[in-house]
C-alpha cells in the first residue's frame, strides 16, 4: 500500500511523544550539578535516541518554565573572550556550580600569566596582597573590608550582576 514506516520508527515516534522533558531535566541537574543547554539536549537526545537539535528546542522550552517557576536556575556566563554560555542548574544554598567554575577560570587565567594564585579562607582566591572575590550576583551581598589585602577585586558572571554588590 504506501506504508513505508517500520516499527523503530513509530517507536521513536511514540517515544517522543511520552519523555517528560521536565522530570528529564530536573534529573539530569540534580545528579550532574550545573549545565548547559546543549549538554542538557544532548544528554536526553542520547538517552532516547533522538536528534540533538531537536531535542534543544523542547529543553529550552521546559528550561524557560522550570525558570519562570524558580525551580532552575539560569545564569549566563561570559569567558575571557566574551562567549555567552548559559548555564542551568538547580536552586542550592551552598556554593554554586557556577561559583565553583568562576574559580576554575580565575585561577586558570592567572596560572597563565604567571600570577602566583591560591584559594584562602578569608577570601576566594589571593594573588600576593590582592585578594579576589567572586560573586555569582544570586544574593545581594554587602563588600566587607579585608584587612591584610591591598586591595580587594570582586569578579563576576556578567555586567548587571555588580548591581547587586554593596
Amino acid at each position: 500500500m504506501g506504508y513505508d514506516v517500520t516499527i523503530e520508527e513509530v517507536r521513536g515516534i511514540h517515544s517522543r511523544a511520552s519523555i517528560d522533558y521536565q522530570i528529564e531535566i530536573l534529573l539530569l541537574l540534580a545528579q550532574q550539578g550545573m549545565m548547559s543547554t546543549t549538554a542538557i539536549a544532548k544528554a536526553i537526545a542520547d538517552r532516547y535516541g533522538l536528534d540533538p537539535d531537536r531535542t534543544k528546542f523542547a529543553c529550552l522550552t521546559y528550561l524557560k518554565r522550570l525558570c519562570n517557576k524558580g525551580e532552575v536556575m539560569r545564569t549566563e556566563f561570559r569567558d575571557e573572550f566574551n562567549r555567552k554560555t548559559v548555564y542551568y542548574e538547580l536552586p542550592t544554598i551552598s556554593e554554586s556550580g557556577l561559583h565553583r567554575l568562576m574559580v576554575e577560570k580565575v585561577m586558570v587565567l592567572a596560572w597563565k600569566l604567571n600570577l602566583p594564585v591560591e584559594k584562602r579562607d578569608d577570601v576566594d582566591l589571593a594573588i600576593g596582597e590582592v585578594g579576589i572575590e567572586i560573586e555569582t550576583g544570586k544574593k545581594d551581598r554587602k563588600l566587607v573590608p579585608r584587612p591584610g589585602y591591598k586591595e580587594v577585586w570582586v569578579v563576576v558572571p556578567k555586567r548587571g550582576s555588580e548591581e547587586k554588590i554593596s
